[in-house]
């Protein structure tokens, strides 16, 4: 005679949703016993995150470090040397009104 066990021998029918329902023993399980099923393993539960961490970080230092660079080139736009040199300089015009018109410079 074979014995099966209690979650086989639920009902699976299917409800209005299509879902079949949940077995009563996943019903029944409190968030307070999965707390207490932890507190008595947390010797596995902490002794298995550091040795899982300690092996991250011994691979992280073994592994050679490998740095990447992306460079866009652009094309020059369509512009005479005179123009861009006067576009660059003009975001200089301020500093240079404040030099002469403020005093800053004597003669």
């Amino acid at each position: 005679m074979e014995t099966t066990p209690p979650h086989a021998t639920q009902a699976h029918e299917a409800t209005g949703d299509g879902s079949a329902p949940l077995p009563d023993w996943i019903e029944e399980i409190a968030p307070l016993d999965l707390l207490i099923a932890l507190a008595a393993h947390k010797r596995t539960v902490i002794g298995t995150t550091l040795v899982v961490g300690f092996l991250a970080v011994c691979v992280c230092l073994l592994l050679p470090n490998t740095y990447t660079a992306e460079v866009v080139l652009m094309p020059p736009q369509n512009q005479s040397i005179g123009s861009a040199l006067g576009a660059q300089l003009g975001s200089l015009s301020g500093v240079a009104a404040l030099a002469g018109g403020g005093g800053l410079v004597k003669n």
